[in-house]
């Protein structure tokens, strides 16, 4: 079985910049978590991935 791995991202405007790289990041790697959780803004970015958007479609 592969490892699996949830994401929780905080609130704070912006630090939640700083979300949007974290998902590119994820996104070069190829791997996508099996939950993600967020606050505030956290919760922004944790939809937006959430939806199958990418780090670069959230960037833009």
């Amino acid at each position: 079985m592969a490892p699996s791995f949830g994401i929780a991202f905080g609130g704070g405007g912006a630090r939640g910049l700083a979300h949007i790289h974290v998902i590119e990041a994820l996104d070069e790697l190829g791997i996508r978590p099996v939950a993600i959780a967020g606050s505030s803004i956290g919760a922004i970015m944790g939809a937006g991935m959430a939806s199958g958007m990418t780090g670069k479609d959230i960037h833009d």
